[in-house]
C-alpha cells in the first residue's frame, strides 16, 4: 500500500514498509487508484504513477482520484473525465461530476443531475437536484431538500422524503426524518 505523508505543509507518499516513494514536494495530493494519484504543482493539478513519475501534466484547475479507470478533472470550461493516459474521454463537459461506481457516474447538466455509463452515454436523464454514486445497485438522489433512492435502471425505490439517507449496506440504509433516525430496506420499508 501507499500512504500520504505531510512535512512542513508539503505532501508526498510513503510505502507501507515506511520507505519514501515521493518526497514531500506537493502543495496537495490525492489517493492512488488505477496506478495514478492527483498532485498539485504550482497551482495546477496533474497525476503521478506509482513510481512517483509525473505521467499526466499539471494542466487542470482541479482533479480527483481515479475510479474505475477514469478521473474527474476541471478546466475553465467545466468538468470532464480522463483515462489513465490523460486523454479526455466522451468529448463532453459537465457542470459537475462525481466518481464512477458500478459502471456509472453522476453528472450535472445545467441544474439537474443524471447518470452516464462508461461510454459517456446518458443512461438516467438529468432530473434530480442531487445525485450520489451507486452502491449495491442503488444511488441516493435528491429532489428539493429531500433525499430518496433509485435503482440502476433509474426507477425510484425510495421516494425523496427524507432529510438524510445513507447508502445501502447489506440491504439496509440509515434514514433521518425530523431529527429521528431509523433504517429502511430496499423496498423503502
Amino acid at each position: 500500500g501507499i500512504a500520504v505523508v505531510k512535512v512542513d505543509k508539503l505532501y508526498g507518499y510513503i510505502r507501507d514498509n515506511g520507505t519514501v516513494l515521493v518526497d514531500p514536494k506537493y502543495l496537495s495530493v490525492g489517493d492512488f487508484n488505477s496506478g495514478r494519484a492527483p498532485v498539485k504543482v504550482g497551482g495546477k493539478w496533474g497525476f503521478i504513477d506509482n513510481t512517483g513519475a509525473l505521467v499526466i501534466q499539471p494542466i487542470y484547475d482541479e482533479a480527483k482520484t481515479f475510479s474505475e479507470g477514469f478521473a474527474e478533472v476541471r478546466s475553465n470550461d467545466g468538468w470532464f473525465f480522463i483515462d489513465v493516459s490523460g486523454e479526455p474521454i466522451f468529448g463532453q463537459m459537465f457542470n459537475e461530476t462525481r466518481e464512477f461506481s458500478e459502471g456509472k457516474a453522476p453528472v450535472r447538466v445545467g441544474e439537474k443531475w443524471g447518470y452516464i455509463d462508461k461510454q459517456g452515454k446518458a443512461i438516467i436523464k438529468p432530473q434530480f437536484d442531487g445525485a450520489e454514486p451507486f452502491s449495491e445497485n442503488t444511488a441516493r438522489i435528491k429532489n428539493g431538500d429531500r433525499w430518496g433512492m433509485i435503482n440502476d435502471a433509474g426507477d425510484i425505490l425510495v421516494k425523496p422524503r427524507y432529510d438524510e439517507i445513507g447508502s445501502f449496506t447489506e440491504g439496509m440504509a440509515l434514514i433521518v426524518l425530523n431529527y429521528k433516525a431509523g433504517f429502511i430496506n430496499t423496498k423503502g420499508e
